[in-house]
């Protein structure tokens, strides 16, 4: 056969390959695309079409009212909304950078040569797989007014007289549920960093210290900079994940005392299965999957920036 058409029937066949190729990878991956899409934009589209009508839980779910925006015009008006949306940022906020300092503490510990770093490594990373649920029990027995070992050392070293009832009080019953999602959550920030961390290549730190730079002068001008994308997927993926936090939440305190601790996941739950007002539960999970979805785009616009 003549070289022209061996090239000819080369390029013929590699051509029916690729297009088999890519048939049977559209195949594979159509029925996990199909499997996502029902789990999440049919209960999103649902959701959206509850928040314009009054859909009580006690009537089968069936929207026996026109669609209005009665349940977007209470939720704008509601305090006790806007008071949760704040107490959502602001739990977010904090346990997020307060996770992302003490990952990125333990991460540069972790990532020193010493005996038993395996071992240490395991140790740090326990909270992480550990349930929610758990984590809150935990540190509902560590802060018990009368077993609890919080009350314990301090009366020990003589701070106080007698025992706190730490999720009796507004402001410790908020501090309380923040450092336990940052128990639960900063091992997050450590496998993520630690991750980044050796991928700096060690020629940086050596020319660094060859330049006289100490240990701080290569932490700000190598580490950082080198871990800037990873912390900004990071931060953005626990804030996501803090931000609709509930079951921590839900066991230590309910929301309470007096609301201090409800965010906007609990008061979805509250309104949607203790209340029954299920139109506008779906309003306020709107409300909360529109504030991911701006942050979201804001957050991954910037780290795109960084990335390039």
């Amino acid at each position: 056969m003549p070289m022209p058409n061996l090239i000819s029937a080369a390029k013929s066949t590699f051509k029916r390959r690729t297009v088999r190729e890519q048939y049977f990878a559209m195949a594979l991956i159509a029925l996990p695309v199909l499997f996502v899409a029902l789990i999440i934009l049919y209960p999103v589209v649902v959701s959206l079409v509850a928040s314009f009508h009054d859909v009580r839980i006690v009537s089968g779910l069936r929207y026996k009212s026109p669609a209005t925006f009665k349940n977007y015009v209470k939720m704008v008006e509601s305090v006790k909304f806007w008071g949760s949306v704040a107490r959502t940022f602001l739990y977010a906020g904090v346990v997020t950078i307060v996770s992302l300092v003490i990952g990125l503490g333990t991460a540069v510990l972790l990532n020193q040569k010493f005996r038993g770093r395996l071992t240490s490594r395991i140790l740090f990373m326990l909270p992480w797989p550990l349930p929610a649920s758990i984590a809150a029990l935990i540190w509902m027995w560590l802060l018990d007014p009368t077993a609890g070992v919080f009350n314990f050392l301090l009366y020990k070293i003589g701070l106080i007289n007698q025992p706190i009832a730490w999720l009796s009080y507004s402001a410790t019953a908020f501090i309380a549920i923040c450092l336990a999602t940052i128990w639960k959550g900063y091992p997050f920030f450590t496998l993520m960093l630690l991750s980044g961390l050796q991928s700096i290549p060690g020629e940086l730190y050596e020319a660094a210290s060859m330049d006289g730079a100490g240990p701080w002068g290569r932490f700000t001008k190598i580490t950082l900079p080198g871990l800037r994308s990873v912390i900004t997927i990071a931060c953005v993926l626990h804030g996501l994940w803090t931000f609709r936090s509930f079951a921590i939440i839900y066991v230590m305190t309910q929301g309470g005392p007096s609301s201090a601790t409800s965010t906007m996941a609990l008061m979805i739950y509250r309104e949607a299965f203790e209340f029954f007002h299920m139109g506008y539960a779906a309003t306020i999970g709107v409300a909360a999957l529109f504030i991911c979805l701006v942050g979201t785009v804001i957050m991954i616009r910037y780290g795109a920036e960084e990335f390039y």
